[in-house]
């Protein structure tokens, strides 16, 4: 009984951000600020409940409620910020696996291959490699994961492929397109290709993280296209995306 306001909060938090994945335009804005303070709401109240374990001297169950109630909402930040940059691989699938309750190896599996790329070592690709070989039959996270382990050899071609093979795929898992959208939007922003971005934002081809959602936006004003963001929106979306700094060249 006591647990069921905090599940009703993560239902809400897991529609609002489905809500954003979908959504273009001024509801993206709604649904992000939503997930935001429904996050902040879940963080604060799973360390309430961790202060409260440690007060009375139950310090492991305090981990555990750190572990599973606050690392999740926490998790973007963490794989961006910390886990992928460090290459941390084993790290970042553990604390992936517990985001989704829908095949949670999937989206762990990648943010641990996404960390393998960023810094390749053989150990790795081999655990990452035993990993997806056991599920069958393969799906959009296993091309993916594929895809990324291709980028780490410096196959930025095939990942390219690999990634736009899966994109009318039947099996679909939101938060591993998401990644994948994420990838080619900055790909194609790196290689001047804002055509490649706005074609995939009018058609919604890959939901759109805050990355991807400036990017659609510098695309669409780059291209002089019809109904694209005024240049205080895409500051706006610049706001709201990470890596500002390395950004901030797209708003001149």
């Amino acid at each position: 009984m006591y647990a069921l306001p905090y599940i009703l909060l993560v239902r809400l938090h897991r529609l609002a951000l489905d809500a954003r994945r979908r959504q273009r335009g001024l509801p993206y804005y709604g649904y992000s600020f939503a997930a935001a303070l429904l996050a902040s709401l879940l963080i604060s109240a799973g360390l309430f409940a961790a202060w409260a374990m440690f007060y009375v001297g139950m310090w492991y169950l305090g981990i555990a409620v750190i572990v599973i109630f606050v690392t999740p909402p926490l998790q973007p930040i963490l794989s961006r910020r910390v886990l992928v940059p460090l290459g941390l691989v084993r790290t970042s699938f553990w604390v992936a696996h517990f985001v989704s309750v829908d095949d949670s190896d999937a989206y762990g599996l990648c943010c641990a291959t996404w960390a393998h790329s960023m810094k390749p070592k053989p150990a790795d690709e081999a655990w990452l490699i035993a990993k997806r070989d056991k599920r069958v039959p393969l799906g959009d996270a296993e091309i993916i994961m594929t895809a990324l382990l291709a980028a780490a050899r410096g196959d930025a071609e095939t990942t390219r492929q690999l990634m736009r093979s899966t994109a009318e795929m039947v099996e679909n898992h939101p938060l591993v397109r998401e990644l994948a959208g994420e990838w080619l939007a900055v790909d194609a922003a790196d290689r001047g290709a804002w055509r490649e971005i706005y074609d995939d934002s009018i058609t919604a081809r890959w939901p759109a993280s805050a990355l991807t959602f400036f990017l659609e936006g510098c695309a669409a004003r780059k291209l002089e296209a019809a109904g694209a963001p005024s240049a205080f929106e895409v500051r706006v979306r610049w706001l709201l995306a990470p890596y500002r700094r390395t950004t901030r060249q797209f708003l001149a």
